[in-house]
């Protein structure tokens, strides 16, 4: 019988080298520090939010300047002309999803599922992406979420 050593960072994932679960939860922090400069969508609604009642409105800035540093923490695990050609929201959020979906780092794809649900030129985030591209199927009623 042979023994193994593993680790597990903060959100489940496990690691059998002590330097990668640590880099790894450095990452968590960085993505989770970039996402704190918005506020919270709602919790424990019975899944109203998700099913398409009400948005949350983000301030344009604020949104860009969150998206443009997902990009940029991104881009020191993910090589591709996307994550630039997708600052500024100028891009589908699509093409960001697709590449991290692709590389399969939790605290990334988590991250940008949430830009996902955002519809770019009004800056409002719906519970799911559906919506997001689809606003007018949902109840447009401004949520005002918690900091």
């Amino acid at each position: 019988m042979k023994a193994i050593i593993k680790y597990q960072a903060k959100d489940n994932c496990e690691f059998i080298n002590e330097k990668d679960c640590i880099e790894y939860e450095q990452r968590i922090d960085r993505v989770d520090a970039i996402m704190a400069r918005l506020p919270k969508p709602p919790e424990n609604d019975g899944c109203n939010f998700a099913n398409g009642h009400g948005y949350i409105q983000h301030d344009k800035e604020t949104l860009k300047s969150v998206w443009n540093d997902l990009l940029d923490e991104f881009k020191t695990k993910i090589e591709h002309k996307w994550l630039d050609e997708s600052k500024d929201m100028i891009a589908d959020a699509s093409w960001v999803a697709r590449l991290v979906g692709d590389y399969d780092i939790k605290p990334y794809w988590k991250a940008w599922n949430r830009m996902s649900n955002i519809e770019r030129t009004t800056c409002r985030e719906f519970g799911q992406p559906f919506y997001a591209t689809h606003p007018d199927k949902a109840e447009l009623v401004e949520i005002v979420a918690a900091k």
